[in-house]
C-alpha cells in the first residue's frame, strides 16, 4: 500500500502544476488587435462584439490598435493572439493564423481619382488589367495587394501607409488611381479642405466579408467563439450594438447586418 504513496504525490503534484498553469493561461489578456482608426463607428461596434464574446467566455481580453502591415506581422508570430477582422482568403497567406468563421463585418474597396482625371473602371479589378495607371493601396491591404499584383506591372504599382499620403499623391497627379475601403474615417479625411473638391471615387471594386482572425495557437478556440458569436447574433445582441452604434444611420448599416447597403 505505501509503495503507492510516491505514484499518488507524483500525480497529485502534476495535477496541481496543471491547475496553476491553466489558472495563469486563462487570466492572462487575449490580446485582439484593431486595425479600424480610433473613434471609428465600425471600431465602435467591433469593440462592443469582442468585449460580449470574450466576456461571455470568461476570457480576459486586451484590445490594441496597430498599423494594418504590423498588426499582419505581430499576429502572424504570435505577438498577438488575434485581430479583428480580415478577408476570407488571409489565412492562405499568413499562414499561422486561423480564422474564426463568422462575417463580422463588410467592407467595400473603392477606386478614387483626381476630381479631373478621365478614367473609366466599369469592370473591376478586370478593368486594370493591361493599363498603363500608376495605382496605389494602403500598405496592408490584403485583398487590394492580391488583386493588384496580378493584374498591374510592378513597375505602376506601389503602396502607402495611409489614406492621407494616397490621396495628396492624387491631388498633385502623382498617382492616377488609390484603392481603399469606404467607412466614415475614410469619408472625414475627404471632407478636409485639403482634399475637397480634389478627389472623386471612379469606382467600386469589391465588397467583401472581414473574419475574425486567432493565431493558430488558440485554435482551440475557434468552435467556442463561432458558437457563441451564433449566440449573440440569434439573442438579438449584435443588432442592439449595431443600433446602438449607428443610431440615425442603422437602417443602412444593421438591417441587413453584416452586409451593408452601399449607394456608389
Amino acid at each position: 500500500m505505501n509503495a503507492f504513496r510516491p505514484l499518488v504525490l507524483l500525480i497529485c503534484c502534476f495535477a496541481i502544476s496543471d491547475m496553476v498553469s491553466a489558472k495563469k493561461t486563462i487570466n492572462e489578456p487575449f490580446v485582439l488587435a484593431s486595425i479600424q482608426p480610433e473613434g471609428s463607428k465600425q471600431r465602435q461596434l467591433l469593440v462592443k462584439i469582442y468585449t460580449e464574446l470574450f466576456e461571455r467566455m470568461e476570457v480576459p481580453l486586451e484590445i490594441v490598435n496597430m498599423p494594418l502591415k504590423r498588426a499582419s506581422e505581430d499576429a502572424n508570430s504570435g505577438k498577438v493572439d488575434g485581430q479583428f477582422g480580415r478577408i476570407f482568403e488571409y489565412g492562405e497567406r499568413y499562414t499561422n493564423q486561423q480564422r474564426v468563421d463568422f462575417p463580422i463585418i463588410q467592407s467595400t474597396l473603392l477606386a478614387f481619382a483626381h476630381i479631373n482625371s478621365k478614367i473609366n473602371i466599369n469592370n473591376g479589378w478586370d478593368s486594370l488589367e493591361g493599363t498603363r495607371y500608376s495605382v496605389e493601396y494602403q500598405r496592408g491591404m490584403l485583398s487590394s495587394r492580391m488583386n493588384l499584383e496580378n493584374r498591374v506591372k510592378s513597375s505602376n504599382l506601389s503602396s502607402v501607409t495611409n489614406a492621407e499620403q494616397g490621396l495628396l499623391k492624387l491631388k498633385y497627379r502623382r498617382t492616377d488611381i488609390f484603392i481603399h475601403t469606404n467607412g466614415v474615417a475614410l469619408e472625414n479625411v475627404l471632407k478636409n479642405p485639403e482634399f475637397r473638391g480634389y478627389i472623386k471615387p471612379i469606382a467600386m471594386m469589391q465588397t467583401v466579408f472581414l473574419y475574425p482572425y486567432v493565431h493558430k495557437k488558440h485554435k482551440k478556440m475557434v468552435p467556442a467563439m463561432e458558437n457563441t458569436l451564433q449566440e449573440m447574433k440569434k439573442d438579438g445582441t449584435i443588432m442592439h450594438y449595431c443600433k446602438e452604434v449607428y443610431t440615425s444611420d442603422s437602417n443602412n448599416f444593421c438591417s441587413n447586418w453584416p452586409a451593408v447597403k452601399f449607394q456608389f
